[in-house]
């Protein structure tokens, strides 16, 4: 009777614990480098940037004019194709995030990634507002890189945590109507909603699910801006998707107010795996998308 008391007490904590913890939910922070652009063949610029409350970021760059095969019989003279701007998801950091779109550096399209406040070299600490901020510091870094390297289209391309935030910064950002396409990866659309899936999906915790909803804000969420968006955009989501329930792709494609909307599903069991080595196919869908835009 003691023990179960206890573990009736342990669990009432936990689920206390997690209902009133949930932002930390969503940030997930390290500074340690994962993988090195110069070690795996890709030349990089690093940039330091300020967002408007102080926060030092940082960024890398990739041209796709130094970035060509190994087999290329020379460098391209033309300008990039596109300049692809990252936003990555809500762990580790860009050093190893970068990996998942550097591969397009090769196909003729210049790379812009930058971590969050509080990420890898990034000072500051992660929150709604402050990474909103980020994002919005960050397509106005991009779009400086972009005119000065005369690349053709601006994508934006948000991967999980990154697509709440490039959604919402999108909005608000002066050179929205010139961006040629948004991608939102296996992302979501409201921090209340996930907070009440994941507190529903741990047995300890189901009963608070609808208090969850309380312990953080939807202020900086896509979820009120995302039947403005004009922007062409693609949603990819994996049906059996791991972290981020499918249902949230779905919600995000029924909200989205763009009239060249398209929804890419998969069902392979991945968490931003769409360009995944096991999957070229996926790989030359994009390309033919973005270049028939």
């Amino acid at each position: 009777m003691v023990l179960l008391k206890k573990m009736r007490l342990a669990a009432l904590s936990f689920a206390l614990f997690s209902l009133w913890g949930c932002g930390g939910l969503f940030y997930f922070p390290e500074k340690n480098p994962y993988y090195s652009p110069e070690k795996n063949g890709f030349v990089k610029h690093e940039i330091r940037f300020k967002t408007s409350d102080g926060v030092e970021l940082t960024g890398w760059y990739f041209l796709a004019s130094e970035n060509f095969p190994a087999d290329a019989p020379a460098r391209p003279k033309k300008p990039a194709k596109a300049t692809i701007v990252q936003f990555h998801g809500n762990a580790e950091n860009m050093t190893s995030h970068f990996a998942s779109l550097v591969w397009l550096t090769r196909e003729g399209y210049d790379l812009f990634t930058f971590d969050y406040r509080g990420y890898g070299g990034s000072t500051g600490e992660p929150n709604a507002k402050g990474v909103y901020t980020d994002g919005m510091t960050a397509l106005d870094q991009a779009w400086a890189l972009h005119k000065k390297a005369g690349a053709g289209k601006f994508i934006v391309y948000a991967q999980s945590l990154g697509g709440i935030v490039a959604a919402r910064a999108l909005y608000d950002f002066k050179q929205r109507t010139q961006t040629n396409l948004l991608v939102l990866d296996s992302t979501f659309c409201s921090f209340k909603d996930v907070v009440q899936e994941k507190l529903a999906s741990i047995w300890v915790t189901w009963i608070f699910s609808p208090l969850g909803r309380l312990s953080v804000s939807d202020k900086y969420a896509s979820i009120h801006v995302l039947p403005h968006l004009q922007v062409p955009t693609i949603v990819v989501h994996d049906k059996t998707d791991p972290v981020v329930d499918f249902q949230n792709g779905e919600r995000i494609f029924n909200l989205l107010g763009s009239e060249k909307k398209t929804f890419w599903k998969t069902d392979e069991g991945r968490h931003v795996g769409f360009f995944d080595l096991r999957t070229p196919e996926h790989r030359k869908r994009f390309m033919s998308f973005v270049e028939a835009l």
